[in-house]
């Protein structure tokens, strides 16, 4: 029979097709196995490339409120006055947070707060022993406003007043924009 001959006979061609030809039997569910196999692996590849462009598209982008004065909690004053291992651990956390759906901002690199702080979101890391507490909300078209640097101890926030203060920052945020300005730190 033709199937039986030896490939250096009967070679099987370069792209195999997925028509059935009688004469190459052998040949061809090797072909379709092959073609198949690229197949799979094409579409793997394609995921991968889906999900890597999901990855890399920014959703977010971040603004801060810009205190009036040199506010000790306010963002950019509590960033520039911190430590390298601080400044560090901030930008990475907002790199990953601003490729990331709302869905997925939760322990350990963000909160929903509750209660007295509800409606706003904390930005959770630890540096230089402390756990740091950047607070801000979600202004609506995927912007982000960071308000007020806070820190926790025991649970607590420190300054005590850190949520009356950034709901009112967010109420003068949403009222009056001119307060916010774009974030100074290159995400990309």
């Amino acid at each position: 029979p033709k199937w039986l001959r030896p490939l250096a006979v009967r070679p099987e061609p370069e792209l195999p097709t997925l028509r059935k030809r009688r004469s190459s039997g052998r040949l061809f569910l090797l072909g379709w196995r092959c073609q198949w196999n690229l197949f799979n692996l094409s579409l793997t590849i394609v995921n991968y490339i889906k999900k890597a462009i999901y990855l890399l598209t920014p959703l977010w982008s971040f603004r801060y409120h810009n205190a009036s004065g040199e506010h000790r909690n306010n963002v950019r004053y509590a960033y520039e006055n911190g430590n390298v291992e601080l400044k560090a651990k901030f930008v990475s956390k907002l790199k990953l947070l601003h490729r990331r759906p709302v869905e997925s901002w939760r322990d350990p690199l963000a909160k929903q707060l509750h209660g007295v702080c509800s409606g706003l979101v904390e930005v959770r890391f630890k540096a230089g022993g402390v756990q740091q507490r950047p607070i801000g909300f979600f202004s609506g078209d995927h912007e982000f406003i960071l308000l007020f640097w806070a820190t926790e101890k025991g649970g607590k926030f420190v300054p005590k007043s850190a949520c009356e203060t950034a709901n009112r920052w967010k109420l003068e945020s949403i009222n009056n924009r001119s307060v916010t300005d774009a974030l100074w730190l290159a995400l990309e």
